[in-house]
């Protein structure tokens, strides 16, 4: 009797080197589309009711409708931190394993965020744009004066690794740093109410989880709340943020610069931020370092394989 291989799907491009092993055990099937592109929705509907399991970037959104559809699976494996996308309550009644990648990203996105910050203090965005613009003629000094991080409080929204990572950035570049969390378990630093994080903070950076809980919960309060001339950071999701009332914020001056990896509705992007000469914007890419990439691709496939053998995953978000 013919046995036939369990069905992956991988919902973008994986280097062949990190799939070798799981071909040895599983038939694979990749997004055959452009590169940097993801399988669409619709492509991966028409093949889940053959596939056991599921690797994605977390931009799957796997819900009663997917799950449904894919009666054979036993794992859906997150390459990312992220978890907003699955629906573990549903999974886990259906006996759906549901994985992410922890611990790769967590310095990759501290570094992205102090470079960024460091791009709208010093005022290099406005800087780069001068001199592309052929207007620099002669030696001014004194006209891009930024500021510099050293004496700054940096003001932490959540202490989980990413937050700790960029914490400890940040001392070494002399910030203070003060932070709210649920739990005062960072004794090294100062937790502080938000409120107070708020009013003391020279820059405010965002490392939280998007949920009920979290769904805007910066808004036009925050912002009012900040130091005239603050800088917001948010590498964490777009939805923890009132993208309206940061735009407001940014137009009247009070706030002094934003740096944002994330958006409410991602790819779109408000179309007041786009010409803001003290924003920087990047397409969800804090993490993305290619060694951390690649690691996380690893572990990802490690997950697969580990429940096609019978396992558990060795990151698993719920419990069969």
């Amino acid at each position: 009797m013919i046995q036939h291989k369990p069905e992956v799907l991988i919902t973008g491009k994986f280097p062949h080197a990190v799939i070798k092993s799981l071909g040895e055990v599983a038939e694979v099937h990749q997004w055959d589309g452009h590169p940097h592109d993801l399988m669409p929705r619709a492509e991966v509907m028409k093949l889940v009711g053959r596939m056991s399991a599921i690797i994605n970037q977390a931009e799957l959104k796997v819900d009663e409708e997917l799950l449904s559809a894919g009666a054979a699976l036993k794992i859906v494996a997150n390459v990312s931190i992220g978890v907003d996308n699955l629906d573990l309550d549903q999974m886990t009644r259906r006996g759906v394993w549901a994985s992410n990648t922890p611990g790769h990203f967590d310095y990759p996105v501290a570094e992205y965020a102090i470079g960024g910050i460091i791009i709208i203090i010093r005022r290099l965005l406005e800087a780069d744009r001068f001199v592309r613009s052929g207007e620099w003629n002669s030696f001014q000094p004194g006209r891009w004066d930024g500021d510099g991080l050293r004496n700054k409080t940096l003001g932490l929204i959540g202490m989980g690794n990413i937050g700790k990572s960029l914490a400890r950035l940040g001392s070494c570049l002399g910030m203070n740093v003060i932070y709210y969390n649920q739990s005062k378990s960072t004794p090294e630093y100062e937790w502080t109410p938000l409120s107070e994080l708020l009013s003391r903070a020279d820059v405010v950076s965002v490392h939280v989880p998007h949920s009920t809980e979290t769904h805007e919960m910066i808004g036009a309060a925050e912002f009012a709340a900040m130091k005239p001339g603050a800088i917001f950071v948010n590498t964490s999701r777009g939805k923890v943020v009132s993208e309206p009332d940061l735009v407001r914020f940014l137009t009247t001056g009070h706030l002094g610069g934003a740096v944002l990896d994330v958006f409410f509705n991602e790819p779109q992007v408000p179309e007041p931020l786009i010409s803001m000469p003290n924003v920087l914007l990047s397409p969800h890419v804090a993490g993305g370092t290619r060694a951390g990439r690649i690691a996380c691709y690893q572990m990802a496939v490690a997950n697969v394989m580990a429940v096609l053998a019978g396992n558990k995953p060795v990151n698993a978000l719920n419990q069969i």
